[in-house]
């Protein structure tokens, strides 16, 4: 992964923060994002070993996600792939669920995703 820039969506979750690890340990550079910076900022001290940019961003945001990719195109002058870590569940007993819930889910999970990609042509 020497000279490859990967962004990973999601970066501070279970599996994003994993997967940010294992990149800089291949000696991928990276561009995390996720909504929280103070947890952006601690997990970029972690990987000390690579070159990392912090983004924070709201996936549910079209403009906040243009600009990350630009700010990912400005500072690494390419991106190689892109982890798609960020989602979310339903903690809720399904006879208590409302519509809004399963759209919320569903516009994180499904659509955000589909938009983005298919805006970007990745």
């Amino acid at each position: 992964m020497q000279h490859k820039v990967v962004v990973v969506v999601g970066a501070t979750g279970g599996i994003g923060s994993a997967v940010a690890h294992k990149l800089a340990d291949a000696g991928a550079s990276l561009v995390l994002a996720a909504r929280d910076s103070s947890r952006l900022d601690a997990l970029a001290g972690e990987l000390s070993t690579t070159e990392v940019l912090s983004v924070p961003t709201d996936i549910t945001d079209l403009q906040q996600v243009e600009t990350l990719m630009q700010k990912t195109v400005g500072h690494f002058g390419q991106i190689d792939a892109l982890v798609n870590a960020a989602g979310a569940g339903i903690l809720k007993q399904w006879n208590k669920l409302e519509p809004a819930d399963l759209d919320a889910m569903l516009d994180l999970n499904l659509r955000v995703v589909f938009t983005h990609l298919k805006q970007q042509r990745i």
